[in-house]
């Protein structure tokens, strides 16, 4: 791990339905180890650390608009990404 911690580069889709249950992607370095996987702030509900540059998680219901999706790892680092949801459809905003 870093000393920085995990950071994102991407997810994928980048379009699902705010009542859960689809499955993303995401990638980005230093996810090993990972303790928990957030988008817009609510726990997804369930999540597999892939390798060192992939985590794949089954998203929970959340509000539409402007979401932060944030992966923490042992020692508390954490990276997160905001990406905006309107109804079906999230598009990255900032890292």
């Amino acid at each position: 791990m870093s000393e920085l911690g995990p950071s994102h580069t991407a997810i994928s889709p980048t379009s699902g339905t705010t009542l859960g249950g689809t499955s993303v992607t995401i990638t980005g370095t230093d996810f090993t180890g990972a303790t928990a996987v957030t988008i817009g702030g609510t726990a997804v509900t369930s999540f597999t650390v892939d390798s060192a540059t992939q985590i794949t998680a089954t998203t929970a219901a959340h509000a539409a608009g402007v979401v932060d999706v944030a992966v923490t790892t042992a020692g508390e680092f954490e990276a997160d990404f905001v990406v905006n949801c309107a109804g079906l459809h999230c598009d990255r905003v900032s890292e």
